[in-house]
C-alpha cells in the first residue's frame, strides 16, 4: 500500500526559499485541488494602482492576504494546515509536488 505525500516550496523573502513534505490523505488531497489549481491558474492583479505578483501572500508583514484570493474555495483551510512553516509568513508558492511512496525505510 502506498503512502502519499505533499511537498511546498514557498518563497520568505525573493529567493529565500523553505520547503515542507506532509503525509496527505486522499480525502484531505480531493479537497485541496481546487485551491493547487486557482493557484496554478494565478494572474497578476491591480489594486489601486499597485499591481499584485504574489500568487500566495501569507502571515504577519504582507499588505496582501491569500484569504481574499482563495478564501472562498471550500478546500481552503485544509490547504493552510500543509504550508510550510515560516517565522513572518511568505509571498509565493514556488512549487507543489504530490509523491507517491511504495516503500518507506526508517533509518532512525
Amino acid at each position: 500500500m502506498s503512502v502519499k505525500y505533499i511537498y511546498i516550496k514557498v518563497d520568505v523573502n525573493d529567493g529565500d526559499y523553505i520547503g515542507e513534505l506532509n503525509k496527505i490523505s486522499e480525502l484531505d488531497l480531493s479537497l485541496i485541488l481546487p485551491v493547487i489549481n486557482e493557484i496554478s491558474n494565478f494572474k497578476p492583479y491591480t489594486v489601486r494602482g499597485a499591481t499584485h505578483y504574489n500568487n500566495f501572500p501569507y502571515g504577519d508583514y504582507l499588505d496582501e492576504n491569500a484569504e481574499e484570493l482563495y478564501g472562498h474555495l471550500d478546500g481552503y483551510k485544509t490547504f493552510l494546515n500543509y504550508l510550510p512553516s515560516t517565522e513572518y509568513g511568505f509571498h509565493t508558492i514556488e512549487e507543489i509536488k504530490i509523491l507517491e511512496v511504495e516503500n518507506e525505510m526508517n533509518l532512525i
